[in-house]
């Protein structure tokens, strides 16, 4: 049974006032929706909409991740729905980024963990890039090596170290993201670092580390930063040409919540 017009205007104004005096604090999932479907579908009750979304992806990180033709398989979301909801998840990303700042300068590989964490937050897609440094350890350049599936991208080993050589770097911290997987490096992802570090050592430049990625953690394959640079940090590293110790920490604290 189609609602009222003027129920569901008058829920619209409440909705959006609610907003403005209290932000979304109150709201629930399929609120925030609802309240981001009003600028994409303004003609319509999108109630019911908002609640089949959260239903099908789960929580409003789902909903603005989801891919495009998942979304259009809905009845009622369109390419403009998907654009804004995109729009959404791009802007808060570029917030996230504006807060943390890539620093010219590292003092532990924490303050790369925490950059890369906001840097990966909505990506579908496995994607690896690199940081290359100077040998006062200042950032020259942070660029995209490659973009894969959602669960595997290939290392670039040839592209990283040109880039490294024409820009004069002396060290070099690779970082993926594993957006449906867990922070811990496969196996393939360890040897590959481990080749990369081979690689660069024959040109005289340093693979500092190789971080992966995963929602708000990170975790470091090398654990010797500290130990090479001296540079002091919360944290306490070992040094491991093998990978063996995987440490994980959650980049909002720097607080290590596994080690082995």
């Amino acid at each position: 049974m189609e609602r009222n017009p003027a129920l569901h205007t008058g829920h619209r104004k409440r909705l959006k006032g609610k907003f403005i005096s209290e932000g979304l604090d109150g709201f629930f999932d399929h609120e925030v929706i609802e309240l981001m479907l009003y600028y994409a579908i303004p003609r319509r009750d999108v109630n019911e909409l908002s609640h089949q979304l959260i239903e099908k992806f789960g929580s409003v990180r789902g909903v603005l991740t989801a891919d495009p033709e998942e979304l259009m398989s809905i009845d009622g979301i369109g390419e403009n729905t998907v654009i804004l909801l995109g729009l959404f998840r791009e802007a808060a990303r570029r917030c996230l980024l504006e807060e943390t700042p890539a620093p010219q300068a590292y003092r532990s590989i924490n303050d790369i963990g925490a950059y890369f964490v906001n840097f990966f937050s909505g990506m579908k897609n496995e994607n690896i890039y690199a940081m290359i440094f100077d040998q006062k350890l200042s950032l020259i350049d942070t660029f995209k090596v490659s973009v894969g599936s959602e669960i595997c991208a290939e290392l670039d080993y040839s592209l990283i170290m040109s880039k490294a050589l024409k820009r004069d770097a002396h060290y070099v911290v690779v970082a993926h993201n594993h957006p449906h997987g867990q922070t811990r490096p496969s196996k393939t992802d360890v040897e590959s670092a481990l080749q990369l570090r081979s690689l660069l050592e024959i040109i005289n430049i340093e693979l500092i580390d190789h971080l992966t990625i995963s929602g708000r953690y990170y975790s470091p394959m090398f654990n010797d930063f500290e130990k090479r640079f001296g540079t002091g940090s919360a944290v306490s590293f070992t040094q491991t040409d093998t990978c063996d110790e995987v440490k994980i920490f959650r980049a909002d604290d720097n607080i290590m919540l596994h080690g082995d």
